[in-house]
This record gives C-alpha cells, structure tokens and sequence, in this order.
C-alpha cells in the first residue's frame, strides 16, 4: 500500500490527466475530491468562476482514501485555478481535512496563464495549518510537462528515501 496520496479536483480533466502521471510515477494513491456540482460546459465554467471568487470553500463529498488521512508520509493536492484563485473544492479538502494530515503536503497548480500563482498557493496554507512543503505551478499552455513534473516527482522521492 502506497505512503503517498494524490487527491485532486478538476473540471475539464487537464489536472486530473497531470495527476494521473504524478500518481503512477510516485506509485501513489488517487482519489478524486469533489464538491458534487456538474461543472461542464458553458454553465459549468460560469459556476467554476463564481465559486473561485468566493471566499469560503463549498462543502465537499466525504472523501474515500485506502487508509486514514493520518498514515500517509505525502499528499500532493491537485487543483486548477479558478478566477484567479486555487479552486474552492481543494481549499475545502484543505480546511476540513487539513488537521487530519501529519505527512508533508504539497500543491500541483494548473491554470492557462503564465503566472505562477505563488500567493495563491502561500494562501493554501491557512486551509491547511501548516506550511506547504513544494508546489508545482504549471500553465497547460505549455505543450510539454515532463521537465516539470519529472522534478517535482524527484523531490518528492528524495523525501520518501530519506524517511
């Protein structure tokens, strides 16, 4: 059983397919958090961007993991950003499960732009009560993602070795 969680929220599968790769190059868990909504299509992107400008996160779908939040050494929240803000539904994992995670957590960012979104992420923390360990900001203009999350997924290896 694997000492890694990755749990994401997505509308339009680009974090979820981003994650898929994390997940199988760590031989991690993942898991799907949701707030229930259907956010496709036209109205679903209006209900995304309303929702990303709201300050307080929706209520999310109990979350299914294969053990208890508490036994993983890693979680690696995945998460898009929504009218300039990290989605709602990730900043609720966060604020509900947050106290749960002793292992170390670090955020995958995907957005269209080619800002970085660092306080945005900083701002992740309060979510969570402690402080983040990395992140992983990357624009899905770029065509490819490998250097990115080849780096990332090494030091997120560098970390479990060292355990």
């Amino acid at each position: 059983m694997s000492h890694i969680l990755c749990i994401y929220c997505t509308r339009t599968g680009h974090t979820e397919n981003l994650m898929q790769t994390i997940s199988r190059k760590l031989g991690a868990e993942l898991v799907e958090i949701t707030d229930g909504k259907d956010r496709s299509g036209f109205w679903g992107y209006v209900s995304a961007a309303v929702a990303g400008l709201r300050k307080n996160p929706p209520a999310i779908r109990e979350v299914q993991t294969a053990k208890p939040l508490e036994e993983y050494d890693q979680v690696i929240v995945g998460m898009p950003i929504w009218s300039e803000n990290t989605c709602p539904i990730a900043r609720g994992f966060l604020q509900h499960y947050g106290s749960r995670i002793r292992g170390d957590v670090s955020y995958v960012v995907t957005h269209a732009s080619d800002r970085p979104y660092d306080e945005a992420i900083a701002r992740l923390d309060d979510y969570l009560g402690k402080s983040h360990r990395l992140h992983l900001s990357v624009s899905s203009k770029k065509d490819d993602l490998s250097r990115e999350i080849d780096g990332f997924t090494a030091k997120i290896e560098d970390r479990k070795e060292s355990r």
